[in-house]
């Protein structure tokens, strides 16, 4: 996944998080927050992360599109940046679920704007993201190969498959949060009356 992007798609997957999870959630919401924010921060620390780190890593003219040297970023910023992707998920659920009676129209309007400013970089860049070399063969136009077949197509072909199931399974996951505080409440209430 491309750096720029990263902490875009995060914080707007985190705000997804919250919708699925909180949205059913009735009076155990703070169980669910609480639980939702610790799936969601390793979400981001195990499966997010890494894909985009990777790319920070073994790609950095690619990950920032040819817009300045992607290597020279990589030394002091590269790990402050697979940082922000890693919390970026559980920075967005929070924030979605900080309001007690956060609506649908409140996480729509919170999620647009990364995800209206990612497409935009996405657009503006997508010519850029189809080709493979390093900052200075990209604009000496020189030694630049399509993406495909090479080492970074392979690696796109490997992680964006994990990506997706692991953004699916961290869905079915935040699905099933409201369902299991309701059924942990219920017991609890059933064996001390005096609580509920």
């Amino acid at each position: 996944m491309p750096a720029l992007l990263g902490p875009l798609i995060g914080f707007a997957l985190g705000v997804v998080f919250a919708w699925i999870s909180v949205s059913k959630a009735g009076r155990d919401r703070l169980i669910v927050r609480h639980r939702g924010a610790l799936l969601s921060g390793a979400y981001g620390l195990l499966i997010f992360a890494p894909v985009c780190g990777y790319f920070i890593a073994f790609a950095p003219d690619w990950s920032v599109a040819y817009w300045f040297d992607g290597a020279a970023m990589v030394t002091p910023w590269g790990l402050l940046w697979v940082l922000l992707d890693a919390s970026s998920p559980a920075l967005g659920f929070l924030l979605a679920t900080r309001n007690e009676h956060a609506k649908a129209s409140f996480m729509i309007r919170l999620a647009s704007g990364p995800v209206l400013l990612g497409l935009a970089l996405f657009v503006v860049s997508y010519r850029r993201l189809g080709t493979y070399g390093t900052y200075r063969q990209f604009h000496g136009d020189f030694g630049v190969h399509h993406v495909s077949g090479t080492p970074l197509g392979h690696a796109l072909m490997w992680m964006l498959p994990i990506l997706a199931l692991g953004t699916l399974w961290t869905l079915y996951c935040m699905r099933g949060l409201s369902r299991t505080a309701s059924t942990s409440i219920a017991r609890r209430s059933r064996r001390h009356p005096e609580l509920s």
